[in-house]
């Protein structure tokens, strides 16, 4: 996990890890716009933790309202 300017950022790899799901899920994630990403460089790819905090409580309450 990186740390730029007080921001948590993650791999996809980590992010698939802590939601359990394949890396290709997360991946159409970001190219949908679900989860905000940042390309570094030309090979990594990294998620804004802020990010995949507010879809995880989306999900939740929208598991909550069914």
């Amino acid at each position: 996990m990186m740390n730029l300017e007080g921001r948590r950022w993650l791999s996809v790899q980590e992010v698939a890890a802590l939601l359990n799901c394949h890396v290709m899920t997360v991946y159409g994630w970001i190219d949908s716009g679900r989860l905000k990403a940042a390309r570094i460089g030309r090979r990594f790819v990294r998620v804004d933790g802020r990010a995949l905090e507010g879809e995880l409580e989306r999900q939740a309450a929208s598991k909550n309202v069914n």
